[in-house]
């Protein structure tokens, strides 16, 4: 048997036709085992660990490491980071270890029956023996392009089950499944789980409270799909028709027109491109536009919203029962309902009108144009690039941008701010006003009204 060993540096090491043991020291090593019953250890670094013929304990030990059997019956052992492990043959034995650890078992000649939570997975090989592997500390499988059944642990598992009709159940944790193709079966179990589909070859019509979903394969057939307790759908590139259940949904959408229904939960929903159509339904429910080609004209109390598209035309969007929305990196133009909304605003010149709620507005850049209207509105600050010499009584303020150029905002009927970490200057109108400072050495003038201060650090005045 011969002893291999590397260096305190990055080595590459590789064993002879007969039994081997190879260790690897220090540094990000790459070890091949070649042929024989080999021991590999990567010990420090992240290493790249290969076993090839023969029966093989591959260690990795500390470090992300990628470790891959080969053929053989092999034992592969992670250790402290997060670790990947490929092996598409023999009776294997996967010790993930600590981390966020990984298998891959795509090129299987069979699919899987995998339960994480009983540590064992079996499949059929060549000659259509049953083979049962091992999985101990694994959150992350990489299942085969047959029909594979895959059942999670109490972590956050991510099961990816490419082509064939599959069947994924999540488990405790806040699991993930990604498929791109088949007649699926997701039930996510305890947590808040995600499906993916991005990948699939039409638009999907979903409906969580229904439980269902279909769409059409590449031959145009309808393929139906079943969602049992599903929080969440990352959905395609094409149109798509998405209905939630009672719990707190996300969709994302992505390219495409696409239209949410968001049920009983406080929904959110993630579109940057399409002529889309949003009904929040019951709840406080948000919709996501930050990936928008340019500002959106907004009104949610006409349930409206444009935008211009990649090619400068004009796309309407329709916002019902709505009441957050985040907007875009351009300038926008934000008019709330009769509900307590809340705005996002990012970069851009924006401009902000509140309605009859207590509204809230987010902003930190740009020479933007606030009115609350009617309730008590708030201004957040808090990421400007400095402190703030604000007087809602004159329903100004100014800061200095990145460049320290002075930039000056408009205030209107705003009750509330929470101004920035640095060193602000705030003066209230006859309205009971609430100032937050944060850190710096903060200047407060309050006014005519009942008036709040709120600081934990500084030179305050």
């Amino acid at each position: 048997m011969a002893i291999i060993t590397g260096t305190l540096n990055q080595d590459t090491l590789e064993g002879l036709v007969e039994d081997d043991i190879i260790q690897g020291l220090d540094g990000d090593d790459v070890i091949r085992g070649l042929e024989g019953d080999d021991i590999i250890q990567g010990n420090q670094g992240n290493d790249t660990l290969f076993g090839g013929e023969g029966d093989d304990v591959i260690q990795g030990n500390e470090g992300n490491d990628h470790i891959e059997g080969n053929s053989g019956n092999d034992i592969l052992q992670g250790g402290a980071g997060d670790d990947f492990f490929r092996d598409s043959s023999g009776s294997n034995y996967f010790d993930g270890g600590e981390g966020y650890d990984s298998v891959s078992l795509y090129g299987l000649n069979s699919g899987i029956q995998l339960n994480l939570a009983q540590e064992s997975g079996t499949y059929l090989n060549e000659e259509g023996q049953q083979i049962t592997q091992t999985f101990l500390s694994i959150e992350r499988v990489n299942a085969t392009i047959h029909d594979d059944h895959l059942t999670g642990n109490q972590e956050n598992n991510t099961f990816y089950g490419y082509e064939g009709d599959d069947t994924y159940f999540g488990g405790a944790g806040n699991d993930t499944f990604v498929d791109i193709q088949g007649t699926n079966y997701f039930d996510g179990g305890e947590g808040y789980d995600s499906v993916s589909l991005y990948g699939l070859n039409s638009g999907i019509q979903l409906n969580l409270a229904q439980e269902s979903g279909s769409y059409l394969n590449e031959e145009g057939q309808q393929i139906t799909q079943t969602f049992r307790s599903i929080e969440r759908v990352n959905a395609t590139i094409h149109n798509d028709h998405l209905t939630g259940n009672q719990e707190d949904n996300t969709f994302y959408g992505y390219e495409g027109d696409d239209t949410y229904f968001g049920g009983t939960g406080n929904d959110t929903f993630v579109d940057y491109q399409g002529t889309n159509y949003f009904d929040g339904g019951e709840d406080y429910d948000t919709v996501i536009l930050y990936g928008l080609n340019s500002g959106i004209q907004l009104n949610l109390a006409q349930e409206s919203g444009t935008y211009l598209n990649e090619e400068g035309q004009q796309i309407t969007q329709t916002f019902r029962s709505i009441e957050r929305v985040n907007a875009t990196i351009h300038n926008d133009h934000l008019t709330g309902n009769q509900e307590n909304n809340t705005f996002y605003g990012y970069e851009g010149d924006d401009t902000y009108f509140g309605g009859a709620g207590n509204d809230t507005f987010v902003d930190y850049q740009g020479t933007n144009y606030f009115d609350g209207g009617e309730g008590y509105d708030s201004v957040s600050l808090y990421g400007l690039n400095s402190g703030i010499q604000l007087n809602l009584a004159q329903e100004s303020g100014t800061y200095l941008n990145e460049e320290g150029q002075q930039i000056t905002q408009t205030f209107r009927s705003i009750e509330r701010v929470n101004a920035t970490i640095h060193n602000d200057h705030l003066t209230g109108n006859q309205e009971n006003n609430t100032f937050y400072g944060y850190e710096g050495d903060d200047t407060y003038f309050g006014g005519a009204g009942n008036d709040t201060f709120v600081d934990y650090q500084g030179t305050n005045y």
